[in-house]
């Protein structure tokens, strides 16, 4: 056997032992909203959840308006949330995001 077909040999078993990339990182969390504020000079809401293991996300920022009303229930009612953040950067439920970043995904009040 040739030493180009060697080698072609071995970049086929190479590719077929590497796990597959995604560079899709989305990441869901689940908790209680603990906290919701405002500050004067920001146009919305944010509120933080306390996940099961206890810890807390960072401050997520609510886009919209249904969204900060989601949240008030939530926080109200000590309806548990699942959040689920879509862009890549994000890989982790604490510390995953900075303070205030806008919610880019969804969550769920659940009963």
């Amino acid at each position: 056997m040739s030493v180009q077909k060697i080698v072609a040999v071995l970049f086929v078993l190479v590719g077929l032992l590497l796990p597959p990339v995604s560079a899709r990182a989305a990441v869901d969390c689940s908790g209680k909203v603990t906290q919701v504020y405002k500050w004067h000079n920001m146009g919305a809401l944010s509120m933080r959840v306390k996940l099961a293991d206890g810890t807390v996300t960072n401050w997520i920022g609510l886009p919209s308006k249904s969204d900060e009303a989601a949240a008030l229930m939530a926080l109200a009612g000590a309806k548990p949330v699942y959040i689920y953040w879509a862009p890549s950067d994000v890989t982790k439920c604490v510390d995953g995001w900075d303070h205030n970043r806008a919610l880019n995904g969804y969550f769920v009040v659940m009963e």
